[in-house]
């Protein structure tokens, strides 16, 4: 037992060092993000239960819940789930296979588990849409993320507008679907292409 317990303590730093390095050299536009979280919070009320997407846009997020009382954060992300509970957060970690290289859960048990949960609102992050007319994901992740849109009261979908260059991979859910687009300033071409959105905010730093 010692030495399992060992062993996951090892595994969980080095996964926690991957991604403060991430963070140091990868995220050069995390106060952006960070602006977009604050922004996106401001959707999350006392009691809720929130499912946090595993990108960095939603783990710059994190600190901006811990006002926030009596809530429970629901994800994949083993990044969000340890930095959640260090604060003291009530965390649901949704189980299922462990990505190698982003550390998330994927896979039928994982979307099976998110049947058994009701969320008020999903926070979902998206690979790039460039000529597309929906957010995207990793192939694994595709399931999943039609699990969560229907167990979800209202999608938010958030990220920095440097998405709206990179091209799509499989999309989990069309604009329609969303409730609310939260990004950084975008141009009037940009608006054009989410404009079914019910509701899209710009995020200034």
């Amino acid at each position: 037992m010692f030495a399992l317990i060992t062993t996951l303590s090892t595994n969980l730093l080095r996964t926690y060092i991957i991604y403060r390095f991430m963070r140091l050299f990868f995220w050069t536009d995390i106060e952006e993000k960070k602006q977009i979280m604050k922004q996106t919070c401001t959707f999350i009320k006392e009691g809720m239960v929130v499912y946090l997407d595993a990108g960095s846009t939603c783990q710059a997020g994190i600190p901006f819940l811990q006002s926030i009382h009596n809530i429970t954060i629901v994800t994949n992300s083993i990044f969000v789930a340890y930095k959640c509970a260090k604060l003291n957060m009530h965390v649901i970690l949704i189980g299922g296979n462990i990505s190698n290289n982003a550390y998330r859960s994927y896979g039928n048990f994982a979307s099976e588990t998110i049947d058994y949960i009701h969320i008020d609102v999903a926070i979902l992050g998206t690979k790039g849409f460039k000529d597309n007319n929906g957010f995207t994901t990793y192939e694994n992740e595709y399931e999943l993320k039609r699990h969560i849109l229907q167990q979800s009261e209202k999608i938010i979908v958030v990220t920095d507008k440097n998405k709206f260059n990179t091209q799509p991979e499989y999309t989990y859910c069309k604009f329609k679907e969303v409730d609310v687009f939260i990004s950084n300033t975008l141009t009037k071409e940009e608006k054009t292409q989410i404009q079914v959105i019910p509701e899209i905010i710009e995020a200034e730093v």
